[in-house]
């Protein structure tokens, strides 16, 4: 299957890898050579048995692998797969064979597109969606290593810390508070929702999906199950579901809401709607339409028509930052993966050195004795004078220093 040998004064790896195509690698030693046919073999019993033809196109098994994996995402992520695949990736790479794809074509296919002008958000998806494919060819037997892995960073397409920061766009407490007077003035049936967004922290597909099932006014939290979007229920973006601590104003707000929903529907004969923000004919809220009313409210407030509704959620987390909750709470209350997540995002916004901090440090750490002006302070004997003032003492051993001269060397009087 593999075997190496000499040819002018170079060794050449000839091996047929797991498709059946001939291979050959030269190397300049035969250490080097020998390393090489054991990463040949090591992979060689690891490859899975090819379950598609060895020889399929990367069109081909881009549509293989979006039906395969449809049932298991999220409309949105599929969405954004597909768009990826089919309008970004050029046909030219498309009849190529998978196993033939090279790094050097995904590096190309990426700087092409930011040369182009797509942002770099734009074009990480793309790349996390080629890589995803490409890691399920490996899978398949198709292929043995992923030529797209490790091209984010070579690429700068994740952002970095300082980045990620720049990135959030929040409203001012005087801004919020504008921005809330306005929904109530020109936007009341939206008033509720964008209020307990700016209260909690919810993604907007998680708090149109809230049912009232989720709302627990005695114990003052919201249970977080589930999320809408592209017209589906599904499962919070982390996958968990999580609960959020509800502050006693948005306790007082829904409390009313849900008196006046089920007097509402009394009046009507009919049951109350278990949704907590219906639209309508007491269905999910059109998300689209959210965000148009978003942009009317905010032109009303006068506020920059840049934010969006997902400006509630970083002005409600920075807002709990500032005020001096632990980042494991905020990373709790957002639902993020990591706390990583919640430092990268938030880091201009966390508090930064105190010199205070270190005098507290002082006090807690027991010490009884502290240098001052060159002499010492001790809380039983108070200030202790240096060297240099006893020499102007009149009265003898008055109050003198300790001889620190080792005991052998003491002279006897």
């Amino acid at each position: 299957m593999a075997c190496i040998s000499r040819r002018r004064g170079r060794y050449v790896l000839d091996w047929r890898d797991h498709t059946g195509a001939r291979r050959w690698r030269s190397f300049p030693s035969k250490p080097e050579a020998e390393q090489a046919l054991a990463d040949v073999l090591r992979e060689s019993g690891i490859a899975a048995v090819a379950v598609v033809d060895p020889r399929i196109t990367l069109g081909a098994y881009a549509d293989r692998w979006l039906e395969h994996v449809k049932p298991v995402l999220k409309p949105a992520t599929f969405r954004s797969y597909s768009y990826a695949l089919d309008v970004h990736v050029p046909a030219v790479l498309k009849t190529l064979r998978l196993r033939q794809l090279a790094r050097a074509h995904v590096r190309e296919l990426l700087s092409a597109k930011l040369a182009a002008g797509l942002s770099r958000n734009t074009v990480r998806i793309i790349h996390a969606t080629v890589r995803a494919m490409l890691n399920a060819a490996i899978e398949d037997g198709v292929s043995v290593r992923n030529p797209a892995d490790r091209l984010g960073k070579a690429l700068r397409l994740v952002p970095t810390r300082h980045q990620a920061g720049e990135e959030v766009k929040a409203l001012t407490d005087e801004q919020l508070d504008a921005f809330l007077r306005a929904a109530a003035d020109v936007a009341s049936l939206y008033h509720a929702l964008f209020y307990t967004m700016s209260k909690t922290g919810l993604r907007l597909g998680e708090a149109v999906a809230l049912r009232w099932e989720d709302v627990d006014l005695v114990a003052r939290e919201i249970t977080v199950r589930r999320t809408f979007s592209m017209g589906a229920v599904g499962t919070p973006k982390s996958g968990k579901v999580r609960r959020v601590d509800v502050s006693s104003n948005l306790v007082a707000l829904l409390e009313h809401l849900d008196v006046a929903r089920k007097a509402e529907a009394l009046e009507a004969g009919r049951d109350p709607v278990d949704l907590v923000f219906p639209g309508r004919d007491d269905q999910h809220f059109d998300q689209s339409r959210i965000s148009k009313v978003f942009k009317r409210v905010l032109k009303a407030a006068g506020l920059p028509s840049s934010l969006s509704p997902h400006a509630l959620r970083h002005t409600f987390a920075i807002r709990l930052i500032r005020s001096g909750a632990p980042l494991t709470y905020v990373r709790d209350l957002l639902g993020h993966s990591s706390i990583t997540v919640t430092a990268d995002v938030y880091a201009r916004h966390l508090p930064t050195g105190d010199r205070g901090l270190l005098d507290r440090l002082e006090d807690v750490s027991g010490s009884r004795t502290v240098a001052v002006a060159g002499g010492t302070w001790s809380r039983r004997s108070g200030l202790n004078r240096g060297p240099a003032d006893y020499e102007s003492d009149t009265a003898p051993n008055a109050g003198s220093p300790p001889d620190l001269t080792p005991h052998k060397q003491r002279k006897r009087p």
